[in-house]
């Protein structure tokens, strides 16, 4: 779950590894829990991302769009992707979208 939640690639014991391959219900599952872990990542940075958005912080960029309010999370590096969530204007912990663009695309979404 650690390794999922993290991103990160899930690398089992041998015989764990084993089990799993010879396994036809861990060999189906294991790849939905692998899955359902790296959601609880995103939705872990999207809740992150509202909650200082909802308390100002200046380095979250905000700005209206057709769908609603904006947040933006600019990457480290300039090019690479942050992370963007769009929330209802009643509600700044409505999530209508989230996507990961880089702060060009963010500054020209409609």
């Amino acid at each position: 779950m650690k390794a999922g939640k993290e991103g990160a690639l899930v690398d089992l014991p041998c015989e764990l590894r084993a089990h799993v391959d010879s396994c036809r219900y861990c060999s189906a599952t294991l790849p939905e829990w692998i899955a359902g872990c790296a959601g609880m990542k995103r939705r872990t940075e999207e809740t992150e991302l509202m909650m200082r958005g909802a308390a100002g912080d200046p380095s979250v960029l905000r700005r209206a769009v057709n769908e609603g309010t904006a947040l933006f999370q600019p990457a480290k590096t300039e090019d690479a992707p942050g992370l963007m969530v769009i929330v209802r204007d009643q509600s700044v912990f409505h999530i209508l979208r989230s996507v990961r663009l880089t702060r060009a695309e963010f500054d020209h979404w409609q």
